[in-house]
């Protein structure tokens, strides 16, 4: 008898994520801690940049020093989040621009979520977050030199990158039970 490896998952992964805007740029959609741009039209292909050990049950494990992205060992890939509640504990602000993703390819799968190889925004969402005011107050000193003011433009973004606006987060993949990664 032969042993074929089968994946979990066959086709994509619907997550939630947040991102930072620019506009103009090529790529208006930034990640939020990398500040990655997300190419418009195009894919977005997972890379490992600055190895980090995972620790996992209380162990920290070290990833190889290269490896393909995303690394189970590693925080590197392509986030996207099972819960848009979990998503707004995390990413709360109002300069933020909310959206749902579809994962691919290799997929690590963690406890509020998946990291992926590849993803591409499948829609972007209309996210009322209130923002305190001592938050809005550094916002606002912020903004005038690296961002954006404002709640980003959906409309405009969502041209960019040709998916619809929603008022409502739509259906999710859920998380499997055994989670292999963070």
């Amino acid at each position: 008898m032969t042993w074929v490896e089968v994946p979990d998952h066959v086709g994509v992964i619907v997550a939630c994520r947040a991102w930072r805007w620019r506009l103009p740029g090529e790529a208006p959609l930034r990640a939020i801690a990398k500040g990655a741009g997300w190419p418009p039209l195009r894919r977005l292909e997972a890379s490992c940049i600055e190895p980090r050990p995972w620790g996992a049950m209380g162990r920290l494990r070290r990833p190889p020093p290269t490896h393909p992205a995303p690394h189970v060992d590693c925080e590197c890939g392509i986030w996207g989040l099972a819960s848009p509640e979990a998503l707004l504990r995390e990413h709360a602000a109002r300069e933020y621009v909310y959206g749902v993703v579809a994962l691919w390819g290799a997929v690590v799968v963690g406890q509020r979520g998946w990291r992926a190889q590849y993803a591409y925004p499948q829609a972007l969402v209309r996210v009322e977050v209130p923002v305190p005011e001592s938050r809005a107050v550094w916002l606002q000193a912020r903004a005038a030199t690296i961002e954006p003011a404002g709640p980003p433009p959906l409309e405009e973004l969502a041209a960019v990158y040709r998916v619809p606006v929603l008022e409502n987060w739509p259906a999710l993949t859920p998380i499997p039970v055994a989670p292999t990664g963070p």
